[in-house]
């Protein structure tokens, strides 16, 4: 009966640190919280930029593709023979 009693008491004492341990990382949870709210809202916003970014890159490509297409448009004014005497 004595050996129980002390198994029971070093029971409810192991039970008792793990609660504390608990309700630590719970308060630590509720600390980072607003920070994950933030992060949320971050996550949406880099969404956009990400796809205007490839919307932009597209957009180049395809100037690109149509320089490319039309050799006018491929020379630069730098190979063009100089209209002012030297």
């Amino acid at each position: 009966m004595e050996r129980q009693l002390v198994d029971l008491v070093a029971v409810l004492s192991t039970i008792q640190e793990h609660n504390k341990a608990i309700q630590a990382s719970v308060g630590s949870l509720e600390e980072i919280k607003p920070m994950v709210v933030d992060l949320a809202g971050w996550k949406s916003t880099m969404k956009e930029t990400v796809a205007e970014l490839h919307d932009a890159m597209g957009d180049l490509r395809q100037q690109m593709a149509q320089i490319l297409r039309n050799l006018v448009l491929a020379i630069k004014p730098a190979d063009l023979p100089s209209l002012l005497p030297t």
